[in-house]
């Protein structure tokens, strides 16, 4: 039976590795975020328009 054993190189490479998915994942889920926060915004807007003029006729 072979064993494999890690050096602390490796072990620093796959940390190195993991942190720099890790960074990446994060940063892509940051644009997601932002994008998503933009459009909900843009939603707000058209919806409180829609209810200001809905109000405006109704009082007429």
């Amino acid at each position: 039976m072979s064993y494999f054993i890690s050096t602390p190189k490796m072990q620093s490479e796959a940390l190195k590795s993991a942190r720099q998915k890790f960074q990446s994942v994060e940063s892509e889920a940051l644009k997601s975020s932002e994008l998503l926060k933009g459009k909900l915004e843009g939603l707000k807007e058209k919806v409180q328009g829609v209810i200001d003029e809905t109000g405006k006729t109704e009082l007429r």
